[in-house]
């Protein structure tokens, strides 16, 4: 089964997925890992529970921020889990995209979908002062 963990600092990833139930719908294998909150601070811990209980799963983990230490607590995993791709930058175009191009790509052609997912959602982060756009004030 191809499962997509959601794990941040705080409750970031519960928002996140909060918020796509209501872009895309009722969501399947969609997990989350809040660290830090509720007496949670043990990362590794976390991760290696999450681990155990998908043993068999392909996984993509999604983490909110590249060096931080859910995404490095799992970078120092990767290379003993063929099945775990690992992508960090959460937001919630990545998510989408994410969840609904990737729930029936066969695994040869996960980690192609998956650049392809991620040169995406990079383009939806936009500095809107710098496009050219036309108001038309009777809309505002």
């Amino acid at each position: 089964m191809r499962r997509i963990l959601c794990m941040s600092h705080g409750p970031l990833a519960k928002g996140m997925i909060e918020t796509l139930k209501i872009i895309v719908g009722e969501l399947n294998n969609v997990d989350v890992l809040c660290a830090y909150i509720d007496g949670n601070n043990d990362v590794e811990q976390m991760i290696d529970a999450y681990l155990k209980d998908h043993v068999d799963d392909e996984l993509i983990v999604v983490t909110d921020i590249f060096g931080g230490s859910i995404n490095n607590e799992w970078l120092k995993r990767l290379s003993k889990l063929p099945k775990v791709f690992l992508i960090s930058g959460m937001h919630l175009s990545l998510l989408v995209e994410l969840y609904l191009k990737c729930q029936s790509v066969p695994f040869s052609k996960l980690l192609e979908t998956l650049d392809n997912i991620i040169g995406e959602a990079s383009g939806s982060i936009q500095l809107c002062n710098r496009l050219s756009y036309e108001l038309i004030p009777d809309e505002f």
